[in-house]
C-alpha cells in the first residue's frame, strides 16, 4: 500500500471513530431546538424562581438600601430596583439561595447611567438628561462617578 493510501485509511479510521464515540455520547435531545440539549429545557423550567426585589438586597446593603429609598427629593433613584443597574437577582425560595449576585456594576459606569440618562426626545422633560457628544457635551472624556460619587444619591457631588 502506498503512503497515501495509508494516510486516506488513517483519515478514514479517524472519521469513522469520531462517528461512534459522538452517536455513542451524545444525548437523544440533543440538536433538536439548536445546539444545546433539549431535555435540559424542562429541566429548567422545572425550577421555581421568583425576582428577589430590593428588599433582599437591603439584608446586605443597609445604607445603599437607605440612600436609594429615601423619600428626600435629592434621592432620584428611589423608584427602582437595584436590579435596574446591577442586574437581575433570582432565588430559589425554597432554599433561599440566591442564584445570580449579580451586585457589579461595570467598568465602563458612563455607558451604565447612559441607558437612562442619554439625551432623548421621547423621554419626559423633567428626567435629567445628557450628551456625551457635540458641542453641549456634559464633560467628554470623564465617567459619571468623578463628579457623581454616590450613584444612589446622584445630587450630590464631589
Amino acid at each position: 500500500m502506498s503512503f497515501t493510501g495509508r494516510l486516506l485509511l488513517i483519515a478514514l479510521i479517524c472519521v469513522v471513530a469520531y462517528i461512534v464515540v459522538k452517536y455513542a455520547t451524545e444525548p437523544p435531545s440533543f440538536n433538536v431546538y439548536g445546539h444545546y440539549r433539549a431535555a435540559n429545557l424542562s429541566k429548567q423550567l422545572s425550577k421555581e424562581t421568583k425576582f428577589i426585589g430590593k428588599e433582599t438586597c437591603q439584608t446586605c446593603h443597609e445604607q445603599e438600601y437607605n440612600d436609594l429609598c429615601s423619600t428626600e427629593p435629592s434621592s432620584a433613584h428611589r423608584d427602582l430596583q437595584c436590579g435596574a443597574c446591577h442586574g437581575l437577582g433570582v432565588a430559589r425560595p425554597k432554599e433561599g439561595v440566591i442564584l445570580s449576585h449579580g451586585c457589579k456594576i461595570p467598568p465602563d459606569v458612563t455607558k451604565q447611567c447612559m441607558y437612562c440618562h442619554e439625551m432623548l426626545p421621547s423621554k419626559p422633560k423633567d428626567m435629567p438628561q445628557i450628551t456625551l457628544k457635540g458641542e453641549n457635551a456634559h464633560f467628554p472624556g470623564m465617567t459619571c462617578t468623578i463628579c457623581h460619587t454616590n450613584t444612589h444619591k446622584p445630587a450630590y457631588y464631589k
